[in-house]
Parts: C-alpha cells; structure tokens; sequence
C-alpha cells in the first residue's frame, strides 16, 4: 500500500537534495542538472568575462602595434601568423561571443575552441622570447593560466586543460627555439606551479559555487512546491521545460511529456467528500514521484487532478511504458478504499529544432491525454503522426502505446 507523502519526505528525493547528500567532489551533476548548473554560472561570470575579453583584445592589438614599431613592420613569419592569423582573431571572436545577445549559447563555444587557440598562439612567442634572453616573457602565459581560472569563465576543468596545453607549448617551443634544457624544465616547473596554485584556488571556489547552486535550487524548490501533493507547481514545471527544451534544442536530445488524469475524480469527492479525492491525488503523485526517482526527470501538479511528468532524453517508446506502468501501479491502488480511482495518460515525445514550439508539445501530450479519456479512461494515449498538421512535426510515427 502507498502512503500519503508529506512535501518535505517527497522534497528529500529533490535531485538537489540527492546531490546535496552526495556531495560535489566530483564537480559534475547529472545531464539535466549539470546544463543548470552552466546557464547559472555562464550569468554569474558574465560582466567579468565580458571585462576580461576586451582587455586581452586590447592589449593584444597594443602589442600588434608595438612589435610592428620595434621590428620597422619586419615580423617574422611566425610571429606574423601567430598574431594576425591567430591572436587577433580568436581575441575579436572572444570578445563577440562576450557581447553576444546569445552569449549562454555562443561562448561556451569560443571557450571550447578559440581560447586553447589564443592560449597556444602567445604561449608559443612568449617561449621564443624566452628562448632568447627575454625571461620576463614567462609572466604572459602565467597570467593567462590566472585568468583562465578566475577571469574567463572556464569550468575547473577547461582551465586545468588550458593550463596543461599552456605548460606543453611552452616546453616544446622553447626546446625547439633552442633553449637548453635545463632551463625549458625550469621555466615549465614555474607554470605548473602557478597552474597548481590556481587551481587548488578554483576548485575550492567551483565547489561552494556548485553546493551554492544546489542550496539555492532546494530552497527556491521548496517554495515552489505544490502544498497538497509535494510536487512542483505549474510555475516551476514552465520554468524547467522552457530550460530543458533550449538545451535539447542544442543537443538535440529527448524530450518526452506524460500527463495524468484521474478518472472519475469529481465523482469521487461528490460521494466520499474532498478529503478523499485530496488523499487519492496525494497517493498518485506519490506514484509519480516515485517514477521520477528511478527514471529521472520531473513531476508537477499539472491542473487540479493532473499530473504531469517531465522527462528528458528518454525515447517515445520509454515514455510509453512507463505511463502504461503508472497507469497499472494507479489501477492496483485502485483496489484500496483510499485511493478507489484510476488514470487516463497522455504521451508524447519530440526532438526539439526550430520548427517545432514548447507550446505545441504541451498541446500534443493534453491531445494525447483527451483520447484516453475518450476511449473510455484507464488507458495509456500517444500522440499519433497525423496530429503533425496542428502540431508541428513530432516524432514517433507509429508507435502504440498499450491499451
């Protein structure tokens, strides 16, 4: 038999109260909350990052200027490529991705691939000027390895790989410049070392940041919950879906919307009054929670007897069985006094793109879920290809869920 679950005994299996006991060790969340997470931080790093990037292009462009007046516009070949061909532009590419009116989406990439770039580039000269006499060169990829630990908004991770692609350039160019080796070791010993210390600094400040987040996440949550049930508000379950279809939309994921309803409900509290139909909803959504737990994703009051799951990266055909498994968990429970009811699901599944509208993805799953109601309740509903018309195109062209 299901008990009745209190909203905070439903809270505990929060995915950021589970985080939360887990700990943050690791730096890494799970899919969905992890992509959270990176829209968060990417917000709380913006102004610094934006700073930071036009400062680098300045005095990248300062120091275009300044080697041209030194040298009489005699660069070399290399130090020409490396600061027309690469410095310059990644830095220009950095500082739009920056500014970008879609910076959540655009930076992370530049991040990804024109910063190892630069990093490269002015690593390679510093070696040469090393290589040369000119030790003090060392203090520019040092203060680079800084920043790309406080300043540029790279994760622990990206600025510990940054630091390391740093540290390898700078040890190869200068031995290939003809540094001895002797001092190449030396030089690369001072840049692990300050690659340590920064990173020893940026763990620490990623870990409060991510334990942050996830007490922040708990407690805007709590607030959020639906005081009957325990399970998310309407508002909560917009707010979600609206994140989880942009970040399916970039990696082109799953995403896949169950909706119940209880059948019979306002007979129910006609002849057995509200407390039994409030004490059947609590034990469904308990149900419910319950799947979330095991499957990922989340659970919401969707309307006054509706329930809504959320799921992400998971197929149709998963999205099926597991309504047709609620569907049978609800009609077991049906056989108890307490909870004399059973449900009608709706389902529907779709990979989000351009063509294709939260909105219209709601409408198919309450589409779905009117047919099962339709057919006569206590049934599992998907949303067939040939509601494309209305809705957009939607996958899973004929695939039936169980009757």
């Amino acid at each position: 038999m299901v008990q009745p679950a209190s909203k905070f005994a439903l809270l505990n299996r929060s995915p950021y109260a589970v985080r939360l006991r887990r700990g943050v060790a690791g730096l890494r969340f799970p899919a969905e909350l992890e992509d959270a997470y990176q829209q968060a931080r990417l917000q709380h790093v913006r102004e610094r990052a934006r700073i930071w990037q036009v400062v680098v292009f300045l005095l990248t462009l300062a120091g275009v200027f300044s080697r041209m007046q030194e040298t009489g516009n005699a660069l070399t070949v290399l130090e020409t490529v490396a600061r027309f061909g690469v410095l310059l532009p990644c830095s220009m590419v950095l500082v739009w991705a920056a500014w970008s009116g879609r910076y959540e989406h655009v930076y992370p990439h530049a991040l990804r691939w024109a910063l190892p770039a630069y990093y490269a580039a002015v690593t390679l000269l510093a070696a040469g000027f090393a290589a040369h006499g000119h030790v003090e060169a060392l203090v520019v990829p040092a203060i680079h390895i800084i920043a790309g630990h406080f300043l540029a908004g790279l994760t622990f991770r990206q600025a510990a790989v940054a630091s390391l692609l740093v540290v390898a350039v700078h040890f190869g160019a200068a031995s290939a410049f003809g540094m001895p080796p002797a001092n190449a070791v030396h030089q690369a010993t001072v840049l692990i070392v300050v690659a340590f210390i920064a990173g020893i600094f940026r763990y620490r400040a990623e870990k409060a940041s991510r334990l942050d987040f996830l007490e922040q996440s708990l407690t805007v949550e709590l607030a959020d919950r639906d005081p009957l049930t325990g399970l998310q508000s309407r508002r909560r379950l917009d707010e979600h879906l609206q994140r989880l279809w942009q970040a399916a939309t970039r990696n082109r994921d799953w995403i896949a919307l169950i909706v119940l309803d209880i059948d019979g409900f306002a007979r129910l509290n006609d002849a057995s009054g509200r407390d039994a139909g409030d004490d059947a909803l609590r034990r469904i959504a308990q149900v419910v929670q319950e799947a979330v737990g095991h499957s990922g994703g989340m659970a919401a009051r969707y309307g006054d007897d509706e329930v809504a799951l959320v799921l992400h990266q998971r197929s149709p055909d998963y999205a099926c069985l597991l309504g047709e498994r609620l569907r049978r968990t609800i009609e077991h429970l049906s056989a108890d006094p307490a909870c004399p009811c059973t449900v009608s699901v709706g389902v529907t599944a779709v990979k989000p793109s351009l063509g294709r509208t939260l909105q219209g993805t709601l409408k198919a799953a309450e589409s779905a879920l009117a047919q099962a109601r339709a057919d006569g309740g206590n049934r599992v509903r998907y949303l067939q290809g040939e509601a494309e018309e209305t809705y957009g195109p939607f996958a899973g062209d004929g695939l039936h869920c169980p009757a």
